[in-house]
C-alpha cells in the first residue's frame, strides 16, 4: 500500500436527496439532477487540478459526496488553496441557478469538512474487479467534519487551521461539537462558505463551468431499461439505465473509533478492512452488482428481472453478512428499500465513479444509518411486502420497527434452520393424515 501525508476534503451536497425525490416525483425522471451532479463534480475536479496540479486527487463520488486528496505536506499556500476550493463550490453553486439546464433545481446546499494526517491508499481486489480507496484517521474525521458541519460552512481540524494563512483566519471560530468528541478532543474550526469565497476571484472557473455543464445536452442523455442484471461497465454519462430493485446499504459499527488518531494501528486496521470488504464483496455479488465501498460501507443493488426475486436475493444476502462479518470481530447495521433507481457513471477522470440516485437509495440509506442497530437488518415495506408474498419463513424473521419498516437479527443459517423445522412439521403432517400410515 502506498503511503504519504495528506489533506482530505469531502464536500456534500446536503440537499441533493430532496432535489432528486422532487424531480423524479414530477418528472418520472432524473435527468437533470444527473447532468448536474456530473456537472458540479467535474467542475470542481477540474478547478482542484488547477489550484493543486499533481498533488491533487479526486478520489471517488458517493452519491452526493465528493471525496478529494491533496497529497504532500499541508504548507500555508495549500490551505490558501482549500479555502480557495471551498469557496469555489460554494459559487459554483448559486452559479446553477443562473443555467438554464439547472434552474428547476433548488440551490445546492454545501457541506465542507477537511482534515490532515497520514493516508494509505488501499486497493481491494476480488478478480478482476479493482477499486482504490485511501485508509486512515485523518479520512474518517474529515468525512466526519463534513457530515457534523452545518449548511454552506467548512470545518476544519485543528491542523489544517494551523496551516492557513494569518489574513483567513478571523473567518473561523473555534468549536467543541460533542459529536466529535468519541473520534478526538481536539477542538475544529468552522466558517461560513459565503467568507471563503469573498476571499477570490472565480471569473475564469466559472467560464470553465459554464463549458462543461453545455458539453453535453439533456438530450443525448438516454435512460435505458434493463431485464438482466445490472453491469456498469455498459454504462456512461450519456448511457444511463432506469430499473426496480433492491438497494443495500451495509455498514461497519464503530470503525472510526478503531482508527488510532496517530494512526499507530494503520496496518491493522488495513488488514482487518481488507477482509471485511472482501467478505461483503463475495456476499452481495453471489446474487446482486457491488456499486462501490464508501469507507467501510458497502452499497449493493439486486435489480429487478423476469427471472429473479430481487427482494429475497437481497434480503439472504443481507442475512449471509449478519452471519460472517462478526467472525471479524466486527459488527455491521444493515438497510433495504425497494423502489426505481438510476444508474449512470460520472466524474472527470473518466467516468469511471459509479452512481446510482433516486429516493430509494436514500429510503436505503436512512434504514441502515438511522434504525439498523448492531447487527441488524432494517427493510422498507415495499421488501417485506414482496419476501411475505414470496417466502412466508423468511418473512417470519422480521418484526415491525415502526409502520414503515421491518427489522431482523436472524442470520441465513437461523433462516436454514426454521425452513428445515417448517418442512419437518409439514412432513410430519402428511405423514399422520396419510391413510396408509393409519392401518
Amino acid at each position: 500500500m502506498k503511503s504519504f501525508y495528506g489533506s482530505h476534503i469531502y464536500i456534500n451536497i446536503a440537499n441533493f436527496n430532496e432535489i432528486i425525490e422532487r424531480e423524479e416525483k414530477k418528472t418520472k425522471n432524473v435527468i437533470h439532477s444527473l447532468h448536474a451532479l456530473d456537472t458540479y463534480f467535474r467542475s470542481i475536479e477540474c478547478v482542484g487540478r488547477k489550484y493543486f496540479g499533481n498533488e491533487f486527487v479526486a478520489e471517488k463520488i458517493t452519491n452526493s459526496r465528493l471525496h478529494l486528496v491533496i497529497q504532500g505536506e499541508l504548507s500555508e499556500i495549500k490551505g490558501n488553496n482549500v479555502l480557495q476550493l471551498a469557496g469555489f463550490a460554494y459559487i459554483l453553486a448559486m452559479l446553477f441557478t443562473h443555467i438554464g439546464k439547472y434552474n428547476s433545481l433548488d440551490q445546492f446546499e454545501i457541506q465542507i469538512g477537511c482534515d490532515y494526517g497520514k493516508v494509505r491508499w488501499f486497493e481491494f481486489s476480488a478478480g478482476e474487479y479493482r477499486e482504490e480507496t485511501s485508509i486512515g484517521f485523518s479520512a474518517n474525521y474529515a468525512a466526519k467534519l463534513q457530515s457534523t458541519s452545518s449548511l454552506n460552512t467548512i470545518r476544519l481540524s485543528e491542523d489544517v487551521y494551523n496551516c492557513l494563512p494569518e489574513n483567513t483566519l478571523k473567518l473561523f471560530e473555534k468549536i467543541s461539537d460533542e459529536r466529535l468528541k468519541k473520534y478526538t478532543d481536539s477542538p475544529c474550526y468552522t466558517a461560513t462558505l459565503s467568507s471563503c469565497a469573498d476571499l477570490f476571484s472565480y471569473t475564469s472557473e466559472s467560464e470553465l463551468a459554464h463549458e462543461i455543464a453545455e458539453n453535453v445536452n439533456l438530450e443525448d442523455i438516454q435512460m435505458r431499461s434493463i431485464n438482466s442484471q445490472l453491469r456498469f461497465e455498459r454504462l456512461s454519462k450519456t448511457s444511463c439505465v432506469k430499473f426496480d430493485g433492491v438497494a443495500v446499504m451495509a455498514d461497519v459499527r464503530g470503525s472510526t473509533q478503531k482508527f488510532k488518531d496517530d494512526d499507530s494501528n494503520i496496518d491493522q486496521m488495513a488488514e482487518l478492512l481488507k477482509n471485511i470488504l472482501l467478505t461483503m464483496y463475495t456476499t452481495m455479488t453471489e446474487k446482486g452488482t457491488h456499486v462501490q465501498f464508501q469507507g467501510d460501507k458497502e452499497f449493493a443493488v439486486f435489480n429487478k428481472t423476469e427471472t429473479r426475486n430481487c427482494a429475497k436475493d437481497a434480503v439472504i444476502a443481507s442475512l449471509k453478512l449478519l452471519d460472517r462479518i462478526p467472525t471479524l470481530t466486527v459488527q455491521i447495521g444493515e438497510g433495504q428499500a425497494y423502489g426505481t433507481m438510476f444508474a449512470s457513471k460520472i466524474g472527470a477522470n473518466g467516468e469511471r465513479d459509479n452512481v446510482i440516485i433516486g429516493s430509494v437509495v436514500n429510503r436505503a440509506d436512512e434504514n441502515e444509518d438511522l434504525r439498523a442497530e448492531e447487527h441488524q437488518l432494517v427493510i422498507d415495506r415495499n421488501t417485506y411486502l414482496f419476501i411475505q408474498t414470496n417466502d412466508p419463513i423468511l418473512a417470519s424473521l422480521f418484526s415491525s420497527k415502526d409502520q414503515y419498516t421491518w427489522y431482523t437479527e436472524a442470520g441465513y443459517k437461523d433462516y436454514l434452520s426454521k425452513v428445515q423445522t417448517e418442512n419437518f412439521r409439514k412432513s410430519t403432517e402428511s405423514r399422520s393424515y396419510n391413510g396408509a400410515w393409519n392401518r
